[in-house]
C-alpha cells in the first residue's frame, strides 16, 4: 500500500528488544567494573563496555513495528498486503486461546471480516474455520488491552465508515 493518504494506525515496540538492551547495559557495566577492579584504570575493556552501552541506546531508539496501516483504498495488518475497504466490512478485536510450546495462552487478534460483525455476532472458536475472516493477525501481548475506541477513531480518520468491534469479551 503505497498510495497517498496511507497512515500508520497501530504500532508496538518489540518486548524482546528491551531484554536485549538491558543485557547490553549490564554487560557494559560488568566490563567497566572488571576493568577498574583488575587494572585500576580504563583500557580496551572499558571501550568494549561503552560499545555495549551505545548498542543498547541504539536499540532503545529503534522505530516501533507497524501493525496496522490504512489508506482510503484499504487496510493492511502486519506484514500482509492491503485488503480493499469494499471487501472489509468489519475490523474486529477478539481474544482466543493459542497453543504455545509452554501451554495455551490467550492472544488478542485483529480480524478483518468480510461481513458486518457486531458485539453479539458469534465467531467460530477457531478463526481459520470462520468463512467471514479475510485475515486474522495476532497482536503482541503488550497490546492485549488496546483501547478499541482509540483504534476506531484512528481508522475513521482514514475511512469514515470503518466499523471496529470489540469482541474480546
Amino acid at each position: 500500500m503505497t498510495e497517498t493518504g496511507e497512515r500508520t494506525i497501530l504500532t508496538a515496540r518489540r518486548p524482546e528488544l528491551r531484554t536485549v538492551a538491558l543485557s547490553l547495559v549490564g554487560a557494559g557495566v560488568v566490563c567497566v567494573l572488571v576493568d577498574l577492579a583488575v587494572w585500576q584504570s580504563l583500557s580496551l575493556l572499558t571501550l568494549v563496555g561503552f560499545l555495549f552501552w551505545f548498542a543498547a541506546a541504539g536499540i532503545q531508539v529503534a522505530p516501533p513495528v507497524v501493525l496496522v496501516r490504512a489508506s482510503p483504498a484499504g487496510i493492511a495488518v502486519g506484514p500482509h498486503e492491503a485488503a480493499p475497504w469494499p471487501a472489509v466490512k468489519s475490523v474486529v478485536l477478539t481474544r482466543r486461546e493459542v497453543l504455545r510450546p509452554t501451554g495455551t495462552e490467550s492472544s488478542v487478534f485483529v480480524v478483518l471480516a468480510s461481513t458486518q460483525i457486531t458485539e453479539f455476532t458469534p465467531l467460530a472458536p477457531v478463526l481459520q474455520e470462520d468463512a467471514r475472516v479475510l485475515l486474522a493477525y495476532a497482536l503482541p501481548p503488550a497490546l492485549a488491552d488496546l483501547d478499541v475506541d482509540q483504534l476506531r477513531a484512528r481508522l475513521q480518520t482514514v475511512h469514515p465508515s470503518a466499523v471496529v468491534v470489540d469482541h474480546r469479551g
